[in-house]
């Protein structure tokens, strides 16, 4: 048994993201080390109030409210974030001078753009899942008028910008790096100042699902297609419709009744809804907007394919559709596909016109698997991965054993 420090900026039961990878980290470490958790104070009143966390030391963090005075939401976020861990810094040396750990751990933000300042010591340092979302392509941006496009497209480029300051200028962030005993990746795409510490990173995927099906489809007179997520560019939220609309045009009229459902919302909805029209898609997309979990897990479960052409670094709802067998159609290279590995069915892009027609191309293929056999074969490939890497069991093992 180890003395293990967690450092968790947000963590929470039965959420997606940071919340509930630093949550199911922590809650299976507990069963197996000496566990302190470093965190927020609005998170301490959750952990206190759960049982289950009764064991371990709860330590709490804050910036101080004169010097983090601008963080308003997700305004700021950045520099709060940047100020927090240099205060987590500063209670570390406190309490390596009452006690020692074996493993210090920073588990989130998964982000590779801000360093750590824990100190050198004694004890292994593991930093991660790491990552970064890739740039949106510019030609991938939409919005509803030209200003606004040109508007989305400079902060896109701000994004950039500010990642490359933090790789490349950042004087705390090579340092951190050379610390670091162990950095976990989330995909393969290393940031420029890891490159040469590879030797020291391991790369899996981390987005886990606590949901779980039976490992079968549903075979039926319909077939239904699936995108999950914030209606927005990195998602790839017109293209999933530009390759729907190719699909229902090119699909043979067999009486099976195609349709698409968007569950979730974003900045892209009126824009959605007016392309819906203008395609005459009405009867066949459903915009569903957010909903709760229970209901998600009946879309997920009833979806013959999931639709998800996102640039994202990793993508939760990649993992809990395949935890519903659910195939997944994403583009090549990014998060979605590395979280699908060898089931995932995946298409190169220049612009949208051609990814649209690619993953038209693909939806036909798959339709035809379910119609005309072979369905089956890939749903038990698709469920059998989920089983081996993309449970919280499977994924807490390939992290545990740096401790």
């Amino acid at each position: 048994m180890k003395n293990l420090l967690l450092i968790i900026y947000k963590i929470e039961d039965k959420k997606g993201s940071e919340d509930g990878c630093g949550f199911e980290i922590a809650l299976r470490a507990m069963q197996e080390h000496n566990v302190t958790i470093i965190t927020r104070p609005n998170n301490i009143e959750l952990l206190k109030n759960d049982k289950r966390f009764d064991k371990a030391k709860l330590v709490s963090v804050e910036v101080p409210k004169w010097l983090g005075w601008f963080k308003n939401k997700n305004r700021g976020i950045i520099l709060f974030y940047y100020l927090w861990h240099i205060f987590v810094g500063k209670k570390i040396k406190s309490l390596l001078t009452k006690q020692q750990f074996d493993t210090i751990h920073l588990v989130n933000f998964h982000t590779d753009w801000c360093p750590h300042f824990i100190p050198s010591g004694n004890q292994k340092i593991v930093w991660g899942p790491v990552v970064h979302h890739s740039n949106t392509p510019a030609n991938f941006i939409y919005a509803g008028s030209k200003i606004k496009k040109y508007f989305e497209i400079f902060k896109e480029y701000l994004r950039r910008l500010g990642k490359f300051y933090f790789w490349r200028v950042d004087p705390f962030m090579r340092p951190c790096i050379k610390r670091s005993d162990v950095i976990i990746y989330g995909n393969g795409h290393y940031a420029p100042p890891f490159k040469k510490h590879a030797k020291f990173i391991e790369a899996f995927p981390y987005g886990g699902s606590i949901f779980k099906g039976d490992g079968t489809k549903p075979h039926d007179n319909e077939f239904r297609l699936l995108f999950v997520g914030r209606l927005v560019n990195l998602k790839g939220t017109i293209p999933a419709l530009m390759a729907f609309k190719k699909f229902v045009d090119a699909k043979p009229d067999d009486g099976v009744n195609p349709s698409f459902s968007y569950v979730g919302g974003g900045e892209l909805k009126t824009l959605l809804q007016a392309k819906i029209a203008d395609y005459n898609l009405q009867d066949k997309v459903n915009l569903i907007g957010h909903i709760e979990q229970q209901k998600l897990k009946e879309y997920y479960a009833n979806a013959h394919g999931f639709l998800f052409p996102s640039f994202e670094s990793q993508g939760l709802v990649v993992s809990e559709a395949m935890s519903y067998a659910t195939p997944v159609i994403t583009i090549k290279g990014h998060g979605p596909d590395f979280i699908a590995g060898d089931t995932s069915i995946n298409v190169p892009h220049n612009n949208p016109e051609q990814a649209s027609d690619l993953l038209a191309e693909q939806l036909l293929e798959l339709y035809d698997k379910y119609k005309n056999g072979g369905y089956d074969e890939l749903v038990n490939k698709v469920y059998k991965r989920y089983e081996q890497h993309l449970n919280w069991d499977a994924i807490y093992s390939k992290i545990a054993k740096h401790y």
